[in-house]
């Protein structure tokens, strides 16, 4: 069986703070327009001129990614700016040869996740992203195989950073399943000693350099105060290969026995084997858009993950808090600490969640089927489950700030009386 395309995707998730808009985030006066405003896509929907869209140093524009807000057309925002349909190296940025039609960005963003949050008005709280304009060209080479793709960032206005970067693996025809997938282990940001030698724009660095000179201009774009973004969550790794029998080609249609496999973390997703010529174009486009559209699932899984380790550390130290301030002496109870105490629940946190999972339920059975497989890996519903725990347990803890506030309140007036 010899190997005839393979696609690597790292990604890693980093959420803002501690909870939903925290408050010790002060945000730079050109992403106050994302991140502090409530109406920020309708603002954004307007205002179309690269010129109103905040900066990046060193990485260029942040552009709003308009499939996901209920347009289809892809930086439409000036005329020089447009896509053209046919420059099918958007991802991958590869020469004009058999595989560059795998670039095509609809393989990507035409598979919108977008669902309107009936549970608020706040156009923050709804799963859709803005990106760089351009995102950043990356290329390596060990041994004969050459990487070549780029690095996108997603922001998300409910606070959350998305680094992806997505590779295209040449050269590689000649390997077997386990060469290919010994090559594609070492590929990681996270390995200390780096086997690929990487190149950008930049110069010549480890893809753990890189990714360092791309936090670091997050960092001081972003905000204004000494906030940084914690960059202790891992990264996350997808791949697919598809392998072709070339003895089982028919001699006179020149179709192959060939299989395509989808892994994340090394834990097999799908396994599609199919019949084709070599020269089925549809048929590979078909399996690359799956291919992307799992990654989109992906990427949906490892936020809502996050998002929920966050949110029960969140809660946790809230709810200790509030039981400390309960318990503590009838001093303490009338402190400006105690009172704004007694009215830190927001029902926004469970609203959201819900909207969260509204998000995938709108979507067809086949992807629901991927999510729940990629749920699976990450152990998400357990994840869960302890999240809906500390949410009950901090809206009794508030009933009990309520109950003992009003009994403080009844006890002064008798002593008034």
């Amino acid at each position: 069986m010899g190997v005839r395309s393979s696609y690597v995707t790292l990604i890693k998730v980093i959420p803002f703070g501690d909870s939903l808009f925290d408050e010790k985030i002060v945000y730079s006066d050109r992403f106050k327009t994302i991140f502090n405003n409530s109406k920020c896509l309708s603002f954004y929907q307007k205002n179309k001129k690269i010129s109103t869209f905040p900066k990046i140093d060193g990485l260029g524009y942040v552009c709003l990614n308009d499939v996901d807000a209920l347009s289809l057309n892809r930086y439409s925002y000036e005329k020089d700016t447009k896509y053209n349909d046919n420059d099918f190296d958007y991802y991958y940025g590869e020469d004009d040869d058999e595989y560059s039609h795998y670039g095509h960005p609809n393989d990507y963003y035409s598979f919108s996740l977008f669902v309107k949050n009936k549970y608020s008005k706040d156009d923050r709280l709804n799963y859709y992203f803005f990106e760089l304009k351009e995102p950043l060209i990356v290329s390596a080479y060990k041994d004969g195989i050459k990487a070549k793709g780029k690095i996108f960032i997603h922001f998300y206005p409910f606070g959350c950073v998305t680094i992806i970067a997505a590779l295209s693996l040449k050269g590689i025809k000649n390997l077997n399943q386990e060469e290919l997938e010994l090559s594609i282990s070492k590929i990681s940001p996270n390995k200390i000693k780096q086997e690929w030698e990487w190149r950008c724009k930049w110069g010549n660095m480890s893809l753990s350099d890189i990714i360092w000179n791309v936090e670091k201009r997050l960092n001081t774009s972003l905000f204004l105060n000494n906030y940084k973004l914690d960059l202790t969550s891992k990264w996350d790794k997808a791949y697919s290969y598809t392998l072709i029998d070339k003895k089982k080609e028919d001699a006179n249609y020149g179709y192959n026995e060939n299989c395509t496999k989808v892994f994340i973390n090394n834990k097999l997703v799908l396994k599609n084997e199919l019949t084709e010529s070599p020269d089925d174009w549809h048929v590979r486009q078909y399996r690359l858009r799956t291919y992307w559209r799992i990654i989109r699932l992906q990427e949906l899984v490892l936020i809502k993950k996050e998002l929920y380790l966050k949110y029960i550390g969140y809660l946790d130290s809230e709810i200790l808090g509030m039981r400390d301030y309960r318990l503590g002496s009838l001093k303490s109870k009338f402190s400006p600490e105690y009172i704004k105490k007694t009215t830190t629940y927001d029902k926004q946190l469970a609203a959201f969640i819900r909207y969260l999972d509204d998000v995938i339920l709108s979507s067809s059975s086949r992807y629901k089927f991927f999510y729940f497989k990629i749920c699976d890996i990450y152990n998400l519903n357990k994840l869960r489950d302890r999240l809906l725990i500390s949410q009950e347990k901090w809206v009794e803890e508030c009933s009990n700030f309520k109950n003992t506030l009003i009994k403080l309140l009844t006890k002064i007036i008798s002593i008034i009386k």
